[in-house]
């Protein structure tokens, strides 16, 4: 017994389990199995005296959890095997660092599967394990914490657990990961947990729920080569595979796929697909030009189409086996392709789309039906006369429409907004649709040119359209005039408007005529009415229009009047001019007789005022002293200034009917102001002088000087 190497006690369900049954009898023993015998509790000290062992199978039993002791001694063991029991945490076997004061650091393989594990939180003593298996457990997720010690597996199974949930990048850390499986989970995304892992060679998500793979889900596996995503839910692998430069087998069968396009797999320099083996059946596939590149990778030597997928669509080619097509089958469009013309498939990305060529097949409609996915249509060298049945807001992936060479006298431009290339050169038209042009329109590519265009003063819009959008027009230095009238074949870009509209030449000339005369009128009544115009102005606020006062004067104006004038001199006039101008300084003889206390001088009070404001009336002409002070006050005004005069005409009718001629010429040069006429009061401000500001303030404080005498 002491020699004994391998000792198989499996399949004894009354087996009595103790620390004294093999007393130490069996020393070397390297390999115990003991699966099937319906344990449920072992001794912490049964494994004492196996100190070489190196396997213990412990598989079909009902162990719930393992005695903290049990694998002290056990300094050797490799392999541990815990299939179908009852565990639900490896903390046992791995213990969170401090919990037991012994782990076992020596295991490679351990198999806990088909448990009721919830956690899988290992402790440090885990880090020499290699392969791993907890398939069919209760795990419904994987925390980046959890595998932090599984730095050394190679081989990892987690299929058959209600896994919902996966930390993003939790496999990461297990940086020597050649196999991970995640199959039969609940899965229904990977969440990028897989990424970068570079040495993983196997990923196997089969019968899951996935239903869309993120385009960067396996960024870094550049050693991978077996992926199977079967029977999952999938739509698209589009274009997660790009970068799995070493696959060579891969199982996409029993998804919801319609296509696997050339750009979803990897492809060396001459886009000839890697893959040695594949399988794709299960899916319903639309048997179009995305998937030719099968027929061409089939004839390169070991390469192997696994099962045998069949078309759904399109209908004519239902349930036909991918293998018995050929490529014509695949590239020629026959659904809704019209008659005589050619349907070719095209594909961009993982989209199919349609060309169809009417070139030269004597036409002269343009057909109602066309492929739902025609994305470029050319109908050249025809003899079609309108768009008439033709709506090309149907056709929502239409991006070129070529009419090139044909007959239209009239177009619509009723696009949808995928329409990116017009091109109706070599036709009849005459007219431009202005009204249908859409200046958010989606055309980035138009050709106009040999069609007989009117060049007429309805055209110009059309002209300013080829200016602004020159640079979409391919043609636009070819687009003329048709070969009638003045303008017979000129370009239409290079004319000016007065050569389109002949009209508008005229039209410039009365407008710009009208201009010149409105301005001349404006500026005769300008001259006309200029000092009316610089009061106002003047009073308004515009201080420029006046010059300052050069000479010192103690009085802005002498205010002469007739006695039988006195009221309206000083209740009229010298309050009127008093109230506007609060700032006015007016010598008035009879107020300032009151307020003197020393005679007053009315020959030197003329001489000491800026201004002498006259009120010229029938009886201050035949007051024979009025007369004489006016006589005075007009030789003082030739000695300073012919300005200083400003009189001020009261009474109906020509009063100066028979003033003599001097007087009435010094009137008429000086200036002359009828009460009662338009802007009186401004033209009248506008006569008296413009003071310095430091004149005012003197002025101010004399006023007040003067007030605190007369008071006193």
């Amino acid at each position: 017994m002491w020699n004994t190497k391998v000792l198989d006690l499996g399949g004894n369900p009354f087996l009595n389990l103790s620390s004294t049954t093999f007393d130490g009898n069996m020393k070397n023993l390297a390999i115990l199995s003991l699966n099937d015998n319906n344990v449920d509790y072992l001794d912490p000290y049964l494994l004492w005296h196996f100190r070489y062992i190196s396997k213990i199978s412990l598989n079909g039993n009902h162990l719930s959890s393992l005695p903290k002791q049990f694998f002290t001694h056990t300094l050797k063991l490799t392999t541990l095997e815990l299939n179908g029991n009852d565990l639900s945490s490896v903390e046992d076997i791995f213990p969170v660092d401090g919990q037991y004061y012994f782990a076992i650091h020596t295991l490679k393989t351990v198999k806990i599967n088909s448990n009721k594990l919830t956690s899988i939180r290992f402790g440090s003593s885990a880090k020499s394990i290699l392969h791993l298996d907890l398939g069919s457990n209760l795990i419904n997720s994987v925390l980046d914490s959890d595998l932090s010690n599984l730095t050394s597996v190679f081989y990892f199974n987690l299929s058959g657990n209600p896994l919902s949930e996966i930390d993003a990048g939790c496999f990461q850390q297990l940086v020597k990961l050649r196999t991970l499986d995640l199959s039969h989970t609940i899965l229904k995304q990977l969440n990028h947990s897989v990424q970068r892992l570079g040495q993983l060679e196997e990923l196997l998500v089969d019968s899951s729920l996935l239903t869309l793979v993120d385009s960067n889900e396996f960024l870094g596996l550049n050693n991978l080569k077996t992926l199977s995503l079967k029977n999952n839910t999938l739509q698209s692998v589009y274009p997660v595979m790009q970068n799995l430069t070493n696959l060579t087998m891969l199982d996409l069968s029993s998804n919801n796929l319609t296509t696997i396009t050339l750009s979803s797999l990897p492809t060396n320099e001459t886009k000839v697909v890697k893959l040695k083996k594949l399988w794709m059946a299960g899916n319903p596939l639309s048997c179009d030009c995305r998937l030719s590149w099968i027929l061409e990778w089939l004839k390169i030597k070991g390469s192997t189409l696994e099962d045998e997928p069949t078309c759904q669509s399109p209908p004519l080619l239902q349930n036909r086996t991918i293998r018995s097509l050929n490529q014509t089958d695949l590239e020629f469009w026959q659904e809704d392709c019209p008659k005589p013309c050619d349907c070719v498939c095209k594909t961009e990305g993982e989209d199919v789309f349609t060309t169809v060529d009417c070139t030269n097949k004597n036409l002269n409609t343009i057909p109602e039906k066309f492929p739902l996915n025609v994305k470029e249509i050319d109908l050249q060298n025809n003899d079609i006369t309108s768009f008439s049945g033709f709506t090309a807001k149907n056709w929502l992936n239409l991006e070129i429409l070529n009419i090139e060479n044909n007959s239209l006298s009239t177009i619509s431009l009723d696009f949808s907004s995928s329409m990116k290339d017009l091109k109706l050169a070599g036709n009849n038209l005459t007219r431009f649709p202005l009204n249908e042009w859409n200046t958010s329109s989606p055309l980035q590519l138009l050709s106009l040119s040999k069609n007989p265009w009117i060049c007429d003063c309805q055209a110009w819009e059309f002209r300013e359209l080829l200016v602004k959008y020159q640079n979409s027009i391919i043609d636009v230095q070819e687009v003329r005039c048709n070969s009638q009238g003045k303008l017979a074949n000129r370009i239409i870009i290079q004319l000016q408007k007065d050569e389109m509209c002949p009209n508008f030449k005229i039209e410039k000339i009365v407008l710009i005529a009208g201009i010149a005369a409105f301005v001349v009128f404006l500026c005769l009544l300008c001259c006309i009415y200029r000092k009316a115009l610089a009061a106002l102005f003047y009073t308004c606020g515009c201080g420029c229009l006046k010059n300052t006062e050069k000479h010192d004067y103690n009085f802005d104006a002498f205010l002469l009047y007739a006695d039988e004038d006195e009221d309206f001199a000083l209740n009229i006039i010298a309050e009127g001019l008093e109230t506007r101008n609060p700032e006015i300084k007016l010598f008035i003889p009879t107020r300032q007789i009151f307020l003197s206390s020393s005679p007053v001088n009315i020959e030197s009070s003329l001489a000491d005022c800026c201004r002498i404001i006259v009120l010229l009336t029938k009886e201050f002409l035949n007051n024979s002293q009025c007369m004489q002070l006016l006589k005075t006050s007009m030789a003082c005004s030739i000695q300073h200034s012919s300005r200083r005069m400003i009189f001020v005409l009261l009474g109906k009718g020509n009063i100066l009917k028979n003033v003599d001629t001097t007087l009435k010429a010094i009137i008429n040069n000086s200036v002359c102001l009828r009460c009662g006429e338009i802007l009186f009061w401004s033209k009248l401000n506008y006569a008296l002088p413009k003071k310095m500001k430091v004149k005012r303030f003197l002025d101010e404080e004399n006023n007040s000087l003067m007030h605190n005498e007369v008071s006193s």
